[in-house]
């Protein structure tokens, strides 16, 4: 199987597989980093915060959704944009273990009643 995009890779030391993939869910990932770095985790413009930070407000926004009554399973729909805020409602969402549902205001009604379902 030829891949176009391999001889860039090399050059840029990009590996051409993710293998091992860790089998974890996508919070995991970032536990792990606040364990391993005390660095900034998100910049977005003037705003910065660090793992640790990122993972204290991932574990208040969970709680907040257990708080709600949502359930391992259930689905939550976010309308945001690509921003500090979707990240942390990805991780938190995650961490819940709920379904994230990312929709954008721009998509159409037929779109978004499909998702919504």
């Amino acid at each position: 199987m030829s891949l176009p995009w391999a001889e860039e890779y090399k050059i840029t030391g990009i590996p051409l597989s993710l293998l091992p993939y860790p089998d974890q869910p996508v919070h995991a990932i970032l536990y792990e980093a606040a364990r391993k770095f005390k660095r900034n985790g998100l910049i977005q413009f003037d705003h910065k915060m660090t793992y640790p930070e990122v993972r204290d407000r991932v574990d208040r926004l969970a709680a907040a959704l257990w708080g709600l009554g949502m359930r391992k399973g259930e689905r939550v729909a976010t309308i945001l944009p690509t921003s500090i805020q979707f990240v942390l409602a990805d991780y938190a969402i995650s961490r819940a273990g709920l379904v994230h549902i990312p929709s954008s205001s721009l998509e159409p009604m037929s779109t978004l009643e499909y998702k919504f379902r």
